[in-house]
């Protein structure tokens, strides 16, 4: 007579599954957690209770890989405890059925599934998010820290500063954050020496500033990933060389770009917001960067012909700074520069008493006072503002002579930054969507706008490539754990006579090949769309296999 629903058989199998699952479980999460957080720990990004509280919120996200091997290894004891005890052959002696036997294995393994997934699409995201804002957002403790002891802060490095430039500062003073902003922490360093290196860390520029202020927003690069951005103002700033040059300018900025401990992609969104974003690709940050970049080369080519008419119309150009002061610049003509990035001022024909053609520069202080100056040559460059939404000019001029009753200060290099453009065109083209800024760039035809259309085009189609992978992988690993969790229990019925580690390892290796092929078959996928499928489900559809296999031959017997 055959028993069909063998209950206490059933709750023992169970209870003994869910015993090890949760013992197994906790102690693979912990030491994953502590691997996650020994990093940023020992680079000092973290402090001792952050790092606690790290490992805290990484104790969830290493479910996803934790739980479906842990469910594995308490399948496998599990029943093949009981075969060694011989209470399998009581069973079926007893009339039950090797499907009734495995029957707590399938229905604990598609809770495990189920909470896989809901764990992968709800929790996950928002943890992992979590985690690096919690790294970001120590930046202000960390640089306050290295002023208190007299450290420099090294900022990093970059092509023109490749031992990367160290930072002394006497204090460091927290100010106000601008909801206009995009930044998301705002601090001042007071009386601030920068010092560059050059590759054998010889010092080759200092730069001595009353006040740097400092803007940390987050940054996320197509090619290198999330990260803070920092733009970093110099106020009252002076300069000197190694080889003697001098500079001096009332305002002087720069960024650099700290890449983040994590990666931006889509497995920080939830299954809606990866339909949403797959629909609007400008939400993630990528996209967006790229939407703006080609926004800001438009913006340029209509500044362009707007400053080409204000020079025919008036012989000169006139702008504010971000303080409020007014220059106007004596030109003839706006012209591209060789690189495409930019413009060049052409100066007028040179008067009688002049013996070269010159800028001319007339710079309106507070009380009316002017400061007149001439210069052989001068570059405009655009870029965006900290907040992203407008566009500002930055004039630099060679062979600068600033004009005065007792003597003419010479320098030859001289840069204002943060000139306001007069009738801004970027932030209407901001409004624009995707679609209407790529027409706009073919009508444009300018090599700037249309190789920014084309990287915006190329983002576009690997986000939605990720996105299409990140689901499925989701999807597959959530089939995954539901496999290995009966092909623990089947392995564990069939190789009753060998050692529990030899069982479990002939559940493991195959599951442990399942999770390499879906992650291999996900990084396909990213890199060649929908046709990457097959591959990412390859290995669930082989564990199944491998899973039906080993069934057939333990009813067989």
């Amino acid at each position: 007579m055959r028993i069909k629903r063998p209950g206490v058989i059933w709750a023992a199998l169970t209870g003994e599954l869910w015993r090890l699952l949760l013992i197994s479980t906790s102690v693979l999460m912990v030491v994953l957690a502590f691997a996650v957080a020994i990093k940023p720990l020992a680079d000092g990004k973290l402090g001792l209770l952050d790092s606690l509280l790290f490992m805290v919120l990484a104790l969830v996200p290493m479910l996803q890989y934790a739980l479906p091997f842990s469910a594995c290894f308490a399948a496998t004891l599990a029943h093949h405890r009981m075969a060694q005890d011989n209470e399998l052959v009581a069973c079926y002696a007893g009339g039950v059925s090797h499907r009734a036997l495995l029957a707590p294995a399938a229905l604990s393994g598609l809770a495990l599934a189920a909470a896989v997934g809901l764990i992968s699409d709800q929790a996950i995201p928002r943890l992992l998010r979590r985690m690096s804002e919690l790294v970001s957002d120590e930046l202000p403790r960390l640089v306050a820290s290295s002023i208190e002891r007299g450290q420099a802060l090294t900022l990093p490095s970059s092509d023109d500063n490749p031992r990367g430039r160290l930072l002394y500062a006497e204090s460091m003073i927290p100010r106000p954050i601008d909801p206009a902003h995009g930044a998301f922490q705002h601090f001042a360093l007071s009386n601030v020496l920068a010092v560059d290196r050059d590759p054998q860390g010889r010092t080759v520029r200092e730069m001595a500033a009353r006040f740097a202020f400092v803007w940390v927003s987050r940054d996320s690069d197509p090619e290198l990933g999330p990260g803070v951005r920092l733009r970093v103002q110099l106020q009252d700033m002076v300069g000197g060389e190694r080889d003697g040059v001098r500079t001096a300018s009332d305002l002087s900025e720069f960024e650099y770009r700290i890449p983040s401990a994590f990666t931006d992609d889509p497995k920080y969104l939830s299954l809606a917001q990866m339909l949403a974003t797959y629909r609007r690709p400008e939400r993630l940050n990528t996209v967006d960067n790229h939407r703006r970049q080609l926004a800001l080369a438009l913006a340029e080519h209509r500044v362009l012909d707007s400053l080409r008419r204000s020079v025919l119309r008036d012989g000169s150009l006139s702008f504010r700074d971000s303080i409020g002061r007014s220059l106007t610049l004596r030109a003839a003509a706006i012209a591209p520069t060789r690189t495409g990035e930019g413009f060049e001022v052409l100066p007028p024909q040179p008067r009688p008493s002049e013996p070269a053609p010159q800028l001319e520069i007339t710079l309106s202080q507070d009380g009316g006072r002017q400061r007149r100056s001439v210069a052989a040559r001068g570059w405009l460059s655009t870029q965006r503002t900290i907040d992203g939404r407008a566009v500002t000019l930055t004039l630099t001029l060679a062979d600068v002579a600033v004009l005065g009753a007792a003597a003419t200060a010479r320098s030859p290099e001289q840069t204002i930054p943060g000139l306001i453009v007069p009738d801004d065109p970027l932030p209407q083209l901001l409004t624009l969507n995707n679609d209407q800024l790529a027409a706009l760039a073919d009508a444009t035809a300018t090599p700037r706008a249309a190789d920014a259309s084309l990287r915006l085009a190329q983002t576009i189609d690997d986000a939605r490539r990720e996105i299409l992978s990140k689901a499925h992988e989701r999807a597959a690993v959530s089939l995954a754990c539901f496999l290995m969790v009966l092909l623990g229990a089947i392995m564990g019925m069939r190789l009753r006579d060998a050692l529990p580690l030899t069982v479990y390892l002939w559940a493991f290796f195959p599951a442990l090949g399942s999770v390499l092929a879906i992650s291999s078959g996900q990084r396909f996928t990213h890199g060649n769309g929908a046709v990457g499928l097959p591959a990412l489900y390859g290995g669930v559809l082989a564990l199944g296999a491998l899973v039906w296999h080993q069934y057939a031959r333990l009813a067989r017997h």
